[in-house]
């Protein structure tokens, strides 16, 4: 599990993953390069398991917002009106 936790997030381009060399900079105003952390395993796990959780939070209340507004078919200004409250409860 935790090789293919690290094999997505290494496609994903991040960097001091997998050996992945840092994007280039897009801008000389950025100021010097940012230096690089590295992530362990099982916090990239962690993140991942927070990131599932989260999309299916806000798919559900996209969902229950939009039969608030008796509507059959969800779509992104539902999952919009709930995005306030569901990073303030996150």
């Amino acid at each position: 599990m935790k090789e293919k936790a690290l094999g997505v997030w290494g496609r994903l381009g991040v960097p001091g993953v997998t050996g992945v060399p840092p994007p280039p900079r897009l801008s000389a105003s950025l100021g010097p390069s940012p230096c690089l952390l590295p992530v362990s395993g099982d916090a990239l796990l962690l993140l991942a398991e927070f990131l599932k959780i989260f999309v299916r939070e806000a798919a559900a209340r996209g969902v229950r917002q939009a039969q608030a507004e008796d509507l059959s078919a969800v779509d992104v200004e539902h999952v919009e009106k709930v995005l306030p409250q569901l990073l303030l409860d996150f």
